[in-house]
């Protein structure tokens, strides 16, 4: 179930400097991130901008009012003219890190390819024929960010020798689940299959707690272990989404590291619907009331475990929505860029009568958001809390 820069280097079509608490906007400090608290827009805004003027900020965008005014009126006045501010906001737009990939099983009822890797910033793509590998890299994907699936044991050859035809030249192999669907897999021909692509990698998934019983007196840990020993490039991927009697998707994530080792659990598979957040819709096989580990407490284990790169199972499942919460998700643990679009905002003031000291530092006058101009400048910026 690339095209990337590190998390250091932030981009800007106008080459801006920017870290994680500050930025630079037309001579003005952009240096706080805040969510609106009606409008739940997050901007990124200077902190001399006083509550009465974001609250406007805020209607401005939950209503769509092109006047939203803040009653601060002094009568006989001069008129008070206009001012000017500046600030960054977030698009629905990521950017990938090359030092923590994320990679994709999809359909294109959930997104295209061109959206996966454009828009929500997946770096690496799952292919299962020459087909999907030739639109995966129309789409922007690097061959060596496309992960190829293998059937079984006899179809194997066949598969890699169409993977890299024509020009194509994928960067990794995958097997799902081959000993829980029986597929014919034993150590001698996966090692010779491994052997034949390295040092690209092969993976393999499973679902099975290493110590349950295989086949008495085997566990699924000893079969599988069998199998990982075979090649130095063979890895195995948990695609244990909801848990069960031997405990939540995060136990599971620490037990094929603690027993498999650290140099064969370097990636694992997450469900956008599974680990979704959203409750006990999605409860574990034996629990009634055990509710699946959410996206937040798998990438936090990713830190914790570590793990190189994950992937997000998304294949006639769940809808575009999903992915966008799983990208946010992803952004918020350090694992994407999400892209800032930098904005004018064109305050009025129209107090009746006129003022006599109209001051905008002062919040003297009755001052409204005439317009908002996206100047199209934009950054992609690191998550900051």
């Amino acid at each position: 179930m690339n095209g990337c820069r590190p998390d250091s280097e932030i981009t800007s079509s106008a080459s801006s400097s920017v870290t994680n608490e500050e930025v630079q906007a037309s001579g003005s400090l952009v240096d706080t991130i805040v969510q609106l608290p009606i409008s739940k827009h997050t901007v990124a805004i200077s902190k001399k901008l006083s509550p009465e003027k974001v609250a406007l900020i805020d209607k401005y965008f939950s209503s769509g009012s092109k006047k939203s005014v803040l009653s601060k009126i002094t009568p006989n006045a001069l008129p008070c003219g206009t001012h000017t501010d500046a600030f960054w906001t977030p698009m629905e737009e990521f950017q990938a890190i090359s030092s923590k990939p994320i990679g994709i099983m999809l359909s294109p009822d959930i997104v295209s390819y061109s959206k996966a890797h454009n828009q929500y910033g997946f770096s690496k793509i799952y292919a299962n024929s020459a087909a999907t590998v030739d639109s995966a890299h129309s789409a922007g994907f690097d061959y060596d960010n496309i992960m190829y699936a293998l059937g079984n044991a006899s179809q194997a050859a066949a598969q890699i020798s169409e993977s890299n035809s024509g020009g194509r030249h994928v960067g990794a192999y995958f097997i799902d689940e081959l000993l829980e669907h029986n597929i014919a897999w034993d150590g001698y021909s996966i090692g010779q299959i491994a052997q034949s692509f390295a040092p690209k990698k092969l993976f393999v998934s499973s679902f099975k707690w290493p110590g349950w019983i295989y086949s008495y007196p085997q566990t699924w840990g000893n079969k599988y272990g069998e199998l990982l020993n075979a090649g130095n490039n063979i890895y195995i991927m948990c695609d244990q989404y909801n848990g069960d009697l031997e405990g939540s998707a995060t136990e599971y994530w620490d037990e094929f590291h603690s027993y498999y080792g650290s140099n064969k659990s370097i990636s694992n598979w997450m469900s956008v619907t599974a680990n979704n957040g959203d409750g006990n819709s999605h409860r574990g096989y034996v629990w009634p009331t055990e509710t699946a580990s959410d996206w937040s407490s798998l990438f936090d284990y990713t830190s914790i475990l570590p793990l190189s790169e994950v992937w997000l199972y998304a294949s006639n499942t769940g809808n575009e929505a999903n992915v966008q919460n799983f990208c946010l998700v992803a952004w918020e643990k350090g694992w994407l860029l999400q892209k800032y679009q930098y904005i004018i905002i064109n305050w009025r003031c129209a107090s009746t009568p006129v003022c006599t000291k109209c001051s905008w530092d002062l919040e003297k006058g009755q001052w409204y958001i005439d317009n908002i101009n996206y100047t199209g400048e934009y950054q992609y910026l690191p998550y900051t809390n």
